[in-house]
């Protein structure tokens, strides 16, 4: 798939819920996502993986039952959640791919940048959230989380 397929758009409304109200027409407005899931070159495929990897230690991190492990997850989820507020929404990964593939550090022609969460959603899911809904959910899953990793540390403590 070359680059220019995956900057192909289409237009997917969300799935409506019950009569038409004003939440459900504001839903039901066309929003712009990409057609396929993430690059597929060797750049987008490696940051994809780092990407997930990171994702996969956020979610998974506060099980790991060393407290020096604990230690580092309990500082590290608080710090990307802070640079999420900090970047608009955006992942410093995001930022990064779009240095090493378009030349400026912040691009709007990467559809992944502040839109990470939402790109995975229509890739396995077929759904688009709201920018509201992607960025609320991941902000209450990375806070669940992270409380349960410190909960988890005093635990171990104690």
């Amino acid at each position: 798939m070359s680059s220019t397929d995956f900057h192909e758009f289409v237009r997917i409304a969300p799935r409506k819920i019950g009569r038409k109200t004003a939440l459900t027409k504001s839903l039901a407005k066309a929003v712009a996502v990409p057609l396929r899931g993430p690059h597929t070159d060797t750049l987008g495929a490696s940051l994809l993986g780092l990407h997930l990897a990171v994702g996969v230690y956020i979610l998974g991190g506060w099980a790991i039952p060393n407290a020096a492990v604990l230690t580092v997850y309990d500082v590290f989820v608080p710090l990307v959640m802070l640079q999420w507020v900090l970047n608009q929404g955006s992942c410093v990964l995001n930022y990064f791919e779009s240095r090493l593939r378009y030349g400026s550090w912040h691009c709007e022609a990467n559809p992944e940048e502040g839109g990470f969460v939402r790109m995975l959603s229509i890739w396995w899911f077929g759904y688009c959230p709201s920018k509201l809904t992607a960025n609320a959910a991941s902000y209450a899953a990375a806070s669940v989380v992270w409380l349960l990793g410190l909960a988890h540390l005093y635990w171990i403590w104690a």
